[in-house]
């Protein structure tokens, strides 16, 4: 129990990790709302998608790094482990992909006269897609664990919060700073 709820944080804090890094950054654009006015978004800022995957990708390097160092990967290791870590963030980032895209579907209903139920359908999608997600690590760990020790896989388990806290609070200096010059929403609330 104590166990799926740590899955379940972890799979979350990825999410919104990845939310919140696509929201800001250089390279950023202000979106225009449904009635076609650009700073309609209150602020809201979204990575234009090539930077999203290059931000994304230099996140992922990173990790690797880090987390060579942290789990005291051997070189045998390494070459077994990484294929299936790398499986493990090509889901997560696409089911992020696929939520960030439904997030911004559901927006867009919501700013529209959409009936319910097409409102509603679109909450269901989203809700599947987030349940699929909650088993993504259970999935992987299974793989994880052909690999590594016990030690080293609850060491990948802190690693993988660690790492988030530091990026949220990287996150949330660069929000305090506001976005990048010249991508100032001009646009009074």
């Amino acid at each position: 129990m104590k166990r799926d709820i740590l899955v379940k944080w972890g799979i979350f804090t990825v999410l919104v990790l990845l939310m919140a890094l696509s929201e800001i950054g250089q390279s950023v654009q202000a979106q225009p709302s449904p009635d076609g006015r650009r700073g309609d978004m209150k602020g809201k800022y979204q990575r234009q998608p090539e930077k999203r995957q290059e931000l994304i990708q230099r996140i992922r390097q990173l990790k690797i790094w880090k987390l060579t160092e942290r789990l005291k990967l051997t070189e045998e290791q390494s070459v077994k482990f990484f294929p299936k870590y790398n499986a493990y963030q090509d889901e997560m980032v696409e089911n992020f992909e696929k939520m960030h895209s439904l997030m911004g579907e559901l927006r867009a209903l919501q700013a529209s006269n959409a009936g319910e139920a097409q409102i509603d359908q679109k909450v269901n999608d989203l809700l599947q897609v987030q349940s699929k997600n909650d088993g993504v690590l259970q999935k992987h760990i299974k793989g994880f664990r052909e690999v590594l020790t016990a030690r080293q896989v609850a060491e990948l388990i802190v690693f993988e919060h660690d790492f988030m806290s530091h990026i949220r609070e990287k996150l949330d200096e660069a929000r305090k700073k506001g976005p990048p010059p010249g991508m100032e929403n001009d646009h009074d609330d």
